[in-house]
């Protein structure tokens, strides 16, 4: 398995979970590259215009890692599941995001520093495309 900047990784799920569970969006595709990322969701924005669900999901982003919130792990069992694996290792990150992942991470989210979503563009109907940077850190 690929292992990516624990940083970097960890804020990617910070950004999923918000679109997630405020927009109902989820992650299409997702590449880490040196010091960038780019990530594809599908979310329907309805009304909200583009800058300013990137904007709300900024906000809400350094939000999260000002508040210092604990990065922990879980694993379930789980029925559908592929036929080599017997469990999902589940990241948690405060009390509103969890999603599956096998990599690594910080342990709190004031370790990652600063997010800047530095791009943003409709690839298409239905699918936005984002790339963000990590820079200096909060401590």
């Amino acid at each position: 398995m690929r292992q990516y900047d624990p940083k970097y990784h960890t804020a990617e799920h910070i950004i999923t979970g918000l679109i997630k569970n405020l927009y109902g969006g989820r992650i299409v595709d997702n590449r880490f590259k040196g010091n960038k990322a780019r990530c594809d969701y599908r979310v329907a924005l309805g009304d909200l215009s583009l800058d300013d669900f990137i904007k709300d999901i900024q906000e809400r982003t350094l939000t999260m890692i000002a508040d210092d919130l604990p990065v922990t792990f879980s694993t379930d069992a789980l029925d559908d599941v592929p036929a080599d694996a017997e469990t999902i290792r589940l990241v948690h990150i405060g009390d509103g995001i969890i999603t599956p992942c096998l990599g690594a991470h910080v342990a709190h989210t004031a370790e990652i520093g600063t997010v800047s979503i530095n791009t943003w563009k409709i690839m298409e109907d239905g699918v936005i495309r984002l790339t963000f940077k990590v820079k200096q850190s909060l401590n």
